[in-house]
């Protein structure tokens, strides 16, 4: 009897599901024993519950092989592991039941904290991750002796120590080995070449060293990947029949001492990255490198490349980035590739620009800085819809910046800074603005600031430095709760800079620089109190030192070395500017500091550097700092109290005070600033005495605290004692260490003093009222720099005559 059509579906239907019951209970079901294991290894683990939410979830009243992270085979046992970035900081050593878990196949314990040493692992494991911790300790060798085991990964941890050949090995099928990011040194095995399944070699980023004949890669036949960058090592022997070469897919051999293309490369048609930088290759690129119709990405930055064999051909089909920085080349720059992402042509000698085509669209990143670039920014550089980062920095461009370039909507970081560019700032900045770095610094730029830069309420960084811009404090921008640099140094600015509702501005700002300019009135203590960022302290920072012709470059971080130096003359403010390949070499010279902000995409991070100027260093260092922060209001006309809030910016590394008239004590609670270089309170009307708390400031490398009313014992302690005199000359009433005055307690003066000096306070009484009555008088009026000059400095010698 047939059944209906109807019937036939739904046994069909129930057919199907049980099936599928079927089938998670034979692969779901957790043996007893593998849940146990699994258990004990959790309550043993180190990890922030909190921020480990998945791990929490393993418990006894579920199946462990439905827990997230935790794989079975058929038979119920455990075969991948994965516990990556869980935060777990330890908890797995020699008697761990990690190692019962006989079936393990996959452990994936990458990005986490582990900190010591890690045992030998399972006899079946054919994967192991346990990149981004912090392992320690000499090489677990004996991890090559598992037979079974296909990819080693164990990048960025703190192994140390050689790489000991290991003549007998088991792991023949190891497929990839990934050590990069350690601290190995001595020469590479030569066991490592007898892996001759291979496919995947990186040993990028350690201290291995000496010679290495590239005739060993010919063993490895099946090599897709080799990154040996970073190394001490010195290839030789590249001259090779380029058919006898494995095929790879992605070369890397970075900072290994080349002095000339490999001849094996010119046949290496599946080639997809070749990385050749930080090596000494010299003379011309070769037509060759253009034939590789499979490159995606070309970096040959930081060698000594002069000049481009022919036209530079570009137009290959798929290459998405071009790195050419730091070399010699010179001419007109290449024509674009249609399908570039990422363009880096800065720190050349090229001298003309380009045009900038529709068929350029595909760009993310030009980056054009450092050249001998001349003429105006053409317009079609805006066809690039889809451009997120334009550098042109340090150039010798002139002529209006395009307005189109403020209408672009995924346009990230804006860089023009340090060339001749004129005229007004386009106010047609985007309502969609996505700016997040705009720095025009060092032009001839006028006007004011556009009151459309508010639309661009993400950005983090603005440099209008050393410009002609006339303007009041910008008060329209308050509303970008994301600006961490604010630079308006070497303007026309003038007026307060107090802004309605004060209390609502930049919690995030950490770099503000004013100097130079012609702002007055007081500080605002509620506005100042709203910058949260510099109160909070962080100790992490690398440091880099200064010197002519040294590039400061770890893979796409860019450190950008300032052009102008900045200094105070004896009767105001200046400026000298010089275009150097570095800092200033006077003995005033400025010490350069900087912030970054990164920009991803394309798998390439770019990052922007900001420098603000710390004046009276001679260091010649720059710390690059996860939070770095500064406060420079010097030139200006500034007045009175420095407000006490200041020492609540427990993350303050700069403070610039000087050339104004500040008046009053300095205050204590400046010895709260722990972290403080750099104090210049000079050229003031401060009074009183230095406060003890200053003494104990042990990070204190520059300090000026001249030209002011000071007086009394310069204070002991480990650092005030160790600063020139120039720190504290020109303080009358000032004494002590360094200074050659003793504090030796004066006989009481009257009317006839010794010294012959007579004091007539009733003819005091007169001129004193003469003279700050004409003070109060001129001060509206002092928007001149030489009636504030005058005044300051006169006022300052009147007192001093009659209270030395």
């Amino acid at each position: 009897m047939m059944l209906s059509l109807f019937t036939w579906l739904f046994m069909l239907l129930l057919a199907t599901i049980l099936f599928e019951i079927n089938v998670v209970l034979v692969s779901g079901q957790c043996l007893s024993d593998q849940q146990w294991f699994l258990l004990q290894l959790k309550n043993r683990l180190d990890f922030n519950s909190s921020s480990s939410l998945k791990l929490v979830k393993w418990n006894q009243t579920t199946d462990c092989c439905m827990w997230e992270g935790v794989t079975c085979d058929t038979g119920g046992y455990v075969t991948d592991l994965d516990l990556s970035n869980k935060w777990i900081v330890g908890g797995i050593d020699n008697s761990s039941s990690l190692f019962n878990l006989q079936h393990l196949q996959s452990l994936n314990l990458a990005n986490n904290h582990f900190n010591s040493d890690f045992p030998s692992s399972l006899s079946k494991l054919e994967r192991i991750d346990l990149r981004d911790n912090a392992l320690s300790g000499t090489f677990p060798t004996t991890l090559f002796e598992i037979p079974s085991l296909q990819s080693l990964v164990l990048s960025k941890n703190q192994f140390t120590g050689e790489l000991h050949e290991t003549p007998e090995l088991a792991s023949f099928t190891l497929q990839s080995l990934e050590l990069d990011g350690n601290m190995l040194n001595g020469s590479l095995p030569v066991f490592v070449f007898g892996l001759q399944s291979l496919k995947v070699l990186i040993l990028s980023s350690n201290n291995f060293s000496g010679p290495l004949n590239s005739s060993l890669i010919l063993n490895l036949t099946n090599l897709s990947t080799l990154d040996l960058s970073f190394n001490s090592l010195s290839i030789n022997g590249t001259n090779y029949d380029p058919a006898s070469f494995p095929l790879i897919q992605t070369l890397k051999l970075a900072s290994c001492k080349l002095k000339r293309f490999p001849n094996f490369l010119e046949k290496q048609f599946n080639l997809s990255i070749l990385d050749l930088s930080a090596n000494q290759i010299d003379g011309e690129i070769p037509d060759w490198i253009w034939t590789l119709q499979s490159l995606s990405y070309l970096n040959l930055s930081y060698n000594f490349l002069v000049n481009l064999q022919g036209p530079l051909q570009v137009q290959l089909s798929h290459l998405s980035v071009l790195d050419l920085r730091n070399n010699k080349l010179q001419g007109q720059l290449p024509a674009p590739s249609p399908h570039l992402a990422y363009v880096d042509y800065s720190s050349n000698k090229f001298s003309s620009i380009i045009q900038f085509y529709s068929s350029s669209s595909t760009f993310s990143f030009i980056l054009l800085s450092n050249n001998n670039l001349q003429g105006s920014i053409p317009e079609s550089i805006c066809d690039a819809t889809n451009l997120q980062v334009l550098d042109m920095s340090n150039n010798s461009l002139n002529g209006t910046i395009p307005q189109c370039l403020n209408e672009m909507q995924f346009l990230k970081v804006l860089d023009l800074s340090r060339n001749n560019l004129n005229g007004n700032i386009s106010n047609k900045f985007s309502s969609n603005c996505s700016l997040q770095t705009l720095n025009l610094n060092g032009n001839h730029l006028e006007g004011e600031v556009p009151r459309s830069l508010a639309n661009c309420t993400i950005l983090e960084v603005l440099d209008l430095g050393n410009n002609q811009i006339s303007d009041t404090f910008p008060c329209h921008l308050k509303n970008m709760s994301s600006l961490r640099v604010l630079v308006l140094r070497y303007n026309k600015f003038h007026g307060l800079i107090t802004c309605p509702d004060d209390n609502s501005s930049w919690p995030p700002l950490q770099i503000v620089d004013l100097a130079s300019n012609h702002f007055k009135g007081e500080l605002p203590y509620r506005w100042l109190r709203t910058w949260e960022a510099m109160m909070v302290a962080s100790d992490e920072f690398k440091v880099l030192v200064l010197e002519e012709d040294v590039h400061f470059e770890l893979d796409h971080n860019i450190l950008i070395p300032a052009a102008t130096c900045s200094y105070c003359t004896d009767d105001g403010c200046g400026r000298l500017p010089r275009r150097i390949p570095g800092v200033c070499q006077d003995t005033n010279a400025d010490l350069f500091m900087s912030t970054t902000v990164d920009i991803f995409s394309q798998g390439i991070y770019y990052r922007f550097a900001i420098t603000t100027t710390i004046k009276g260093s001679e260091r010649r260092l720059v710390k690059i700092l996860s939070l770095f922060t500064s406060i420079d209001f010097s030139c200006n006309k500034f007045e009175g109290q420095i407000p006490k809030v200041l020492g609540e910016f427990r993350a303050l590394y700069a403070l610039n005070l000087s050339h104004n008239c500040f008046i009053g004590l300095i205050p204590s609670s400046l010895g709260n600033l722990q972290h403080l270089e750099s104090l210049d309170l000079s050229s003031n009307n401060l009074s009183g005495e230095i406060p003890q708390q200053l003494g104990d400031l042990n990070f204190l490398a520059v300090l000026n605290l001249s030209h002011n009313q000071l007086e009394g014992r310069i204070p002991s302690g480990r650092q005030l004692q160790t600063f020139s005199e120039d720190s504290f000359k020109d303080n009358k009433g000032l004494c002590g260490m360094p200074l050659k005055k003793n504090c030796s307690v004066p006989p009481s003066k009257d009317k006839h003093s010794d010294d012959g000096t007579y004091i007539d306070w009733n003819f005091l009484s007169i001129e004193l009222g003469f003279v700050f009555g004409l003070g109060i008088v001129i001060l509206p009026l002092m928007f001149c720099k030489r009636w504030r000059v005058w005044y300051c400095k006169h006022i300052n010698g009147f007192l001093r005559r009659f209270f030395p």
